[in-house]
């Protein structure tokens, strides 16, 4: 068995601006499930590279994926804007440490991994779709490391468990976010809803009240959203299912939000079955799928990423990102027989 040899973390200094960087980086592919979804992957960015180009005032251009790759954008207009920041370039990048040494089935071809600056920094990254996108599923994959220190809100460390948005902007956005270890989404104006809700979940989710701020420090997650019937005008109802897995442990993964589940609250609006039943965006289709990353206040610790996948299918069959093998290794063969 070939062992990673764990070194010192080094952080990589960059000279964020038009074309203007320090360290460029050879390594430039889309992740293998890209290229297994084929037409369905509309974009991988698995964060892989020292090089961030600054492509307008609020956006950033990872180089691990060039322009005849399938780069993912937060703005339509400039491909590869997989990262949006307002207040700068406020990452930066590991080539060792904690975070490689929680990920013990991970590929020795990464070696670079894109974390916030400690206490804060950061803002969203992920995939505005484009107009040729398939909208009858659309799903985005993504790993997110929570160092030792990590906190989440409490006292000066505000919105700090946020972890997803799925809508289009400028309409209003849906939030997912982590609140004393119940994953929860909130913030239903641009729905067709009113409702107070959710504290938890909507889903049937045996993890609730599980990953408290001290279980998913120093753990690496994976996390999938997937929303079927994203069109306003499809008749159908939007379902947005949230799968979240422990690679760091390798525990069994878990549905986190499925709205199409209806869910008793403790505090708040339940999620009823005629919710569950008729969700509809009414603000616009559903075109952004992105991470949430925003903290403000005193917080401690800091965030890392991995590995972003966005993909859309053209009909509803329960289709899923799943793993990405550089992470997670690839998966043990299972129902073998022995044919003599």
């Amino acid at each position: 068995m070939v062992k990673r040899t764990v070194r010192e973390r080094h952080l990589i200094p960059f000279i964020i601006g038009l074309g203007i960087f320090w360290i460029a980086n050879a390594e430039a592919a889309n992740e293998q499930r890209c290229n297994e979804l084929g037409a369905n992957c509309i974009c991988s960015e698995p964060l892989n590279t020292t090089t961030y180009t600054q492509d307008t005032s609020s956006y950033f251009n990872p180089a691990d994926t060039t322009s005849s790759d399938k780069q993912c954008s937060m703005l339509l207009s400039i491909g590869g804007t997989a990262i949006a920041d307002g207040s700068g370039f406020r990452y930066s990048v590991a080539t060792s440490g904690e975070m490689f040494s929680a990920l013990p089935k991970i590929d020795p071809s990464i070696t670079r991994i894109l974390r916030t600056l400690d206490g804060g920094g950061g803002q969203f990254l992920g995939e505005y779709f484009p107009a040729s996108a398939p909208t009858k599923s659309r799903a985005f994959r993504f790993y997110m490391y929570y160092s030792p220190t990590f906190t989440l809100t409490s006292g000066s460390c505000l919105n700090s468990g946020k972890i997803l948005e799925v809508g289009n902007e400028p309409s209003p956005l849906l939030t997912m976010s982590n609140s004393s270890g119940n994953y929860q989404i909130y913030g239903w104006t641009g729905w067709n809803t009113s409702a107070d809700c959710c504290i938890r979940g909507p889903s049937t989710s045996n993890a609730w009240g599980l990953y408290t701020e001290g279980n998913i420090q120093g753990k690496w997650f994976r996390y999938e959203v997937v929303v079927t019937n994203t069109l306003l005008l499809d008749p159908a109802p939007t379902v947005i299912k949230v799968y979240m897995k422990n690679v760091t442990n390798n525990t069994a993964e878990v549905t986190v939000i499925d709205t199409s589940v209806p869910t008793t609250q403790p505090v708040g609006d339940s999620w009823t079955s005629t919710l569950a039943t008729t969700l509809k965006p009414i603000a616009g289709d559903i075109k952004q799928l992105y991470i949430d990353s925003f903290r403000n206040g005193s917080c401690g610790g800091y965030l890392g990423f991995s590995h972003l996948l966005a993909a859309a299918w053209s009909t509803d069959a329960g289709q899923r990102i799943g793993a990405a093998r550089e992470i997670e290794g690839i998966p043990e063969p299972s129902n073998l027989r022995l044919i003599q």
